[in-house]
């Protein structure tokens, strides 16, 4: 083709350039995943509260603070579902990253030249470099995020058995609390979850996602550290009856 003649491309542009369909779809699934997860242990964590016997029953009374931390991460992640529902429904993409930039540049910005060698697109590698650098990002803020709770659980299990060997024995919970270690184990599970799936930190669109997944997780594990603290802190309550 030379250069001077209309542009005409051997394959048409509608299947070239097709639209981020399934966008929407890699965000709401895991989310719903995230969401079925937290749905089995908020159920594992309430019939260990109920069913609890001996010097260990929280009571009814913190029923009502663990609902409310329960539910946090469930509104959470129906908003953001809900969000980009709405958003492919008005024919927006959410869910993105803002700072994340679409580094193809179509046939329109191309030059007859470009054109004439057959090119149906072009990639901006300064761009490329700033979605790698992003999602970088991303990837080690969850991580240190991770660490944190790790180190915050691991200063709570001390604190835990050495509770109860002084007065305090039998007030707080000990290792047959079978709220407190469910919740110890599901934080951690959780944890490594999250710094095992960093591994996946430089496939960039696919790294995106992923880390939208993460993020979900992370809201779990933080919930979860909440309602740790807060059984603590209602069963010091109990030190001045």
């Amino acid at each position: 083709m030379s250069p001077k003649t209309t542009p005409k491309f051997s394959v048409p542009q509608d299947e070239v350039w097709l639209p981020v369909t399934y966008h929407s779809s890699l965000h709401i699934v895991p989310a719903l995943l995230v969401l079925c997860v937290w749905s089995y242990i908020v159920y594992v964590l309430y019939w260990a509260l109920v069913t609890a016997r001996g010097p260990f029953v929280p009571g009814y009374g913190f029923i009502a603070y663990f609902v409310l931390l329960a539910t946090y991460p469930v509104l959470y992640i129906v908003n953001e579902i809900f969000t980009i529902y709405q958003a492919e429904k008005d024919g927006d993409l959410s869910g993105m990253d803002p700072y994340y930039g679409f580094c193809v540049i179509g046939p329109d910005s191309l030059t007859k030249e470009e054109i004439g060698f057959g090119a149906v697109g072009a990639m901006d590698y300064r761009c490329h470099a700033e979605q790698y650098e992003l999602t970088n990002s991303q990837s080690n803020y969850l991580i240190s995020s991770t660490y944190y709770v790790v180190y915050a659980l691991f200063a709570l299990v001390l604190f835990f058995f050495t509770q109860s060997a002084g007065p305090f024995k039998d007030v707080i919970a000990n290792r047959d609390s079978v709220f407190v270690t469910a919740v110890i184990k599901y934080a951690l599970i959780l944890s490594l979850l999250i710094m095992g799936l960093s591994v996946l930190q430089d496939y960039y669109y696919l790294t995106m996602v992923i880390n939208y997944f993460l993020l979900n997780v992370l809201q779990l594990i933080g919930a979860l550290m909440l309602m740790l603290i807060s059984f603590i802190l209602y069963r010091f309550t109990f030190l001045f009856k």
